[in-house]
């Protein structure tokens, strides 16, 4: 056959195709929604109505796809014709047959497209059904008193359950973890953490669609000071799976799971429309053998993912989701089905996360559980990337945890906790700072320090630049106090920046935080140059604030003890009276920033504090008679101390107080600075008894060759370790008769009011 007939036949093939197609009705039927409104969050079907029809003929196939419009019709997103019951995010397609859509948060339309062609695909017929519109009510917003949904309260208290409200007209039902209805007072709750369900139901008062759930959780901190040998243990996710469509992408997904708490995977997302999650990372915790946790091991424990955001001019807190997965073994992780997922999802939002801007690292945790606050098997996270707007957006996942208390005994502690965490962050710390070498490469935390935070906060527009967080956070708690994290004061710069600090044990009464701060001024010789009314510390147990405090009601510290004597750093404490474990030193008040002035944190850590009774300061003499006791009031039955006596080698310049006025002791001799100070051989105190909250120690001699350079040394134990650097009091030994009674060692515990 030559080509012309070739060619002949084609045609002739050509149009009678063109003609079968073009001599028929066209018509892409009608869809049908089952329910037109539907509650926040909620579900709803769109069902074929009347099929699509078109004609038959050689070469010709048709096709359904389904389309969804957040702006009236303004622009729509089109998923292609799914295989019968796939899932996709939030969505599951049968065909052209029905669509279901979870999860709404605002009004839709629905269409549904219908399409026909030829084999050769030359000749194309497409149409839309009449679109559908869903109305989904606006959130419910369950509100506490104050803003509050998390307490602490000891051992032995009662506790009165708060009365929530609704923004929209509601009932209210309160349960516990088993599903409970409590109500009223909580009583006789033994040390542990409590997890309270309020489902707010709405009425159809006013037009409100009824019988919409919405759920909100209040976390109750019962602690038992008593309990002195519980220690915190830290279980970290080890494998891990990133998923991605379109133009997103998961970069770095190993980071999420390499032990290093500085280091992220990257969720880099394209454009999303109706919050579909376009990118996650999945997270799975394995044991000391390598194999997965069943979902019921973990079960009812807690898990807590460290997350960071680039929050852009029009980002909506909320574009991170996070859910519960439960996979049957590490060969099953290796997918992005929904079919793995464990409970409800949650928002990534509420309290400080709703004022997040800019650059910001956070810890996000929950209990993965149902919707109504039933908890769920799981042995792995899902975090999720996705918005409610039209825009790009990208989010960093570092690592998700569990964090157990176990027992240990102090008898046979080998100080384990004590050994160095290191951190390499993936942008490089600078190795100079105020001309003094520092160690950027790996940074050691120093011993009291798990990991910190940091960020900004603001209540106007979102004006992030590089200027507006925290820069070299690792500095603040590294083990040097040389480098330092730097709160930018720059002029403009008025957002409210933050640096968060998370401890590896608990803190208890009479312990104090200590930081060393400074600016990049030559010399600071007053609290009043840093304006640290303008700064501010809140106190954590958990996720819990159970105080809080401004920078200027702390206490200048004597920077000899500490080889701290360059001008431009100042130390400062406070003892507190209830335990914690975190604490977030925020820049509050923005209108009296000392504005071109960058201020430094050299560094945050936990040290007890000891003071004579009567005693202000501990850098005043005090006079001890060497034939009485020396008497220590004790925290707790947690704490022992080693008391001994050392002597200062060198002194440095007079000191002075707070309003920078030279201090003198009692006969008007300048007080000077120390310098350093060396242990005196032999001189460790004999423990002799307790009695009425006191430890009492047997001075044995008189000490008469360090006179003048005499200083009492007290080392804090706890579980059979150090805790803390130890604690100096300048002292004058005197001999004197058996009538006189040494003041007391107190701890100088403050209470918050």
């Amino acid at each position: 056959m030559n080509g012309s007939i070739k060619k002949y036949i084609y045609s002739i093939f050509t149009l009678l195709v063109f003609g079968l197609v073009y001599g028929q009705t066209f018509n892409p039927g009608t869809i049908a929604v089952e329910r037109a409104n539907t509650c926040y969050n909620g579900s709803v079907a769109v069902n074929n109505l009347v099929a699509g029809t078109a004609a038959g003929g050689l070469g010709v196939t048709t096709a359904y796809a389904w389309e969804l419009s957040s702006d009236n019709g303004a622009t729509w997103r089109n998923f292609t014709n799914e295989s019968a019951g796939e899932v996709l995010v939030d969505f599951l397609i049968d065909g052209g047959n029905k669509i279901t859509i979870n999860g709404l948060k605002k009004t839709i339309l629905v269409r549904r497209q219908f399409s026909r062609s030829t084999l050769l695909g030359g000749v194309t017929n497409l149409d839309y059904s009449p679109a559908v519109t869903v109305q989904v009510q606006q959130q419910n917003i369950i509100s506490f008193p104050d803003g509050r949904n998390s307490f602490a309260i000891q051992q032995g208290t009662n506790f009165t359950l708060p009365t929530a409200t609704g923004s929209l007209p509601s009932t209210f039902q309160i349960t516990d973890r088993a599903g409970n209805i409590v109500s009223g007072v909580i009583s006789n709750l033994p040390k542990g953490e409590y997890y309270f369900t309020y489902k707010a139901t709405t009425t159809s008062t006013g037009g409100t669609l009824a019988g919409c759930e919405s759920f909100a959780t209040l976390q109750l901190i019962v602690y038992d000071l008593n309990n002195c040998n519980l220690t915190k243990q830290r279980r970290y996710a080890t494998n891990q799976h990133g998923w991605a469509s379109g133009l997103s992408a998961v970069n770095n997904a190993g980071n999420a799971v390499n032990g290093d708490r500085s280091q992220y995977a990257t969720l880099a997302g394209g454009v999303v429309l109706l919050g579909i999650g376009t990118v996650g990372i999945d997270l799975y915790f394995t044991k000391p053998d390598g194999t997965l946790y069943t979902g019921e091991e973990l079960r009812n424990k807690k898990v807590t993912i460290k997350l960071g955001e680039q929050y852009s001019v029009l980002k909506l807190i909320g574009g991170i989701s996070v859910v519960g997965r439960n996979a049957a073994s590490l060969a099953a992780i290796n997918t992005s089905s929904n079919t793995l997922n464990s409970g409800n999802t949650f928002s990534v939002k509420g309290g400080l996360l709703d004022l997040l801007k800019g650059d910001n690292v956070f810890e996000y945790s929950f209990i993965p559980a149902a919707s109504n606050g039933a908890s769920v098997p799981y042995n792995g996270v899902r975090i999720i990337l996705s918005s409610l707007l039209g825009v790009a957006d990208q989010a960093t996942v570092f690592h998700a945890y569990i964090e157990d208390e176990v027992e240990i005994n102090p008898g046979t502690n080998s100080c384990a906790n004590n050994n160095p965490i290191t951190v390499n962050p993936p942008v490089a710390y600078p190795a100079t700072q105020n001309g003094v070498n520092v160690v950027n490469s790996p940074i050691t935390l120093n011993q009291f320090v798990e990991d910190v935070n940091w960020g900004n906060t603001t209540a106007g527009l979102n004006l992030a630049t590089a200027l507006s967080t925290v820069n070299y956070p690792y500095y603040a708690v590294d083990n040097d106090y040389n480098s330092f994290a730097v709160f930018n004061t720059t002029a403009g710069v008025l957002n409210q920046q933050f640096l968060n600090v998370r401890f590896r044990q608990n803190a208890r009464p009479g312990d104090q935080v200590q930081i060393t701060l400074g600016t990049e001024n030559a010399s600071i010789l007053t609290l009043g140059l840093l304006n640290l009314s303008s700064y501010r510390i809140k106190y954590y147990l958990g996720d819990t604030q159970v105080g809080t405090q401004t920078l200027d009601q702390f206490k200048l510290l004597d920077l000899g003890l500490l080889r701290l004597t360059q001008g431009q750093k100042i130390v400062i404490s406070s003892p507190i009276s209830i335990p914690f474990d975190k604490v977030q030193i925020e820049q509050f008040n923005t209108v009296n920033v000392n504005l071109g002035n960058q201020f430094y944190v050299y560094d945050v850590r936990i040290n007890p504090q000891m003071l004579f009774e009567g005693q202000t300061d501990p850098k005043q003499i005090t006079t001890v008679c060497a034939a009485d006791y020396l008497a220590i009031q004790t925290m707790d039955y947690c704490t022992t101390y080693d008391v001994s006596f050392a002597e200062v080698t060198e002194f440095g310049e007079q000191l002075r107080n707070e309003q920078g006025q030279p201090i003198v002791d009692s006969q008007g001799n300048p007080i000077l600075s120390i310098v350093s100070v060396n242990d005196i051989p032999n001189s460790q105190l004999k423990f002799s008894h307790y009695g009425s909250n006191m430890a009492y120690y047997e001075i044995d001699r008189m000490y008469n060759e360090y006179q003048g350079r005499l200083v009492i040394k007290i080392q804090t134990k706890r579980q059979g370790c150090n805790y803390g650097d130890a604690q100096y009091l300048r002292v004058n030994l005197i001999n004197c008769n058996d009538a006189v009674v040494n003041p007391i060692i107190k701890t100088g515990v403050k209470s918050f009011k």
